[in-house]
């Protein structure tokens, strides 16, 4: 009898979980990832680049020949991205107006968000990101930035004031590589 009894109530607190666990679920956040990635970033400085390595930036820019912001944009959208040389990152994503993601960034070097520009008449929207930044950086999304595990960790979300494709830039401004990795997560 006892037997039986304690398995009733185990089945009955078996089920209870269940449902309280289905809610939990079902109610929490959807998080969901729109961009992502992890990568070594060498120094976008002149001085810390290899001879090769500068001469084939400065080559490269030539070949872009990036003498107005139409051609600028145009050069971004013929990027294979994710595009990541000499120092500098640089990714997209979509966004439907009055969406929000959060940016989460990693890296071993402080980051920060210090640009946000829009060329509007060609529906482009830059979010830059600097490693190597110090604390007088503007927070244009109110940004935390914060050690977690040995690493820094910068936070901020952003919310789409219009449709359209959003650019996400990281410079690392330090003479050493940094390693990083983020995502871009929409929040529901």
């Amino acid at each position: 009898m006892v037997r039986r009894s304690t398995l009733i109530v185990a089945i009955v607190l078996a089920i209870c979980a269940g449902l309280a666990g289905g809610y939990v679920l079902w109610n929490y956040p959807k998080v969901t990832a729109i961009a992502e990635d992890s990568f070594i970033l060498s120094s976008h400085l002149y001085e810390h680049m290899s001879q090769q390595e500068y001469e084939e930036y400065q080559a490269w820019l030539e070949n872009a020949a990036l003498d107005t912001e139409e051609d600028y944009v145009h050069w971004l959208w013929d990027l294979s991205l994710p595009f990541n040389r000499f120092g500098w990152y640089l990714n997209r994503f979509f966004l439907q107006e009055s969406e929000t993601v959060e940016v989460i960034m990693k890296s071993d070097e402080p980051l920060g968000v210090v640009q946000f520009d829009e060329i509007p008449a060609y529906g482009v929207s830059i979010i830059t990101i600097r490693s190597g930044v110090s604390g007088d950086v503007k927070n244009l999304f109110s940004a935390t930035v914060k050690r977690v595990d040995g690493n820094w960790e910068l936070r901020f979300t952003f919310k789409a004031e219009r449709s359209g494709h959003y650019f996400l830039q990281i410079l690392n401004e330090l003479p050493d590589q940094v390693s990083c990795r983020y995502a871009v997560t929409l929040r529901s």
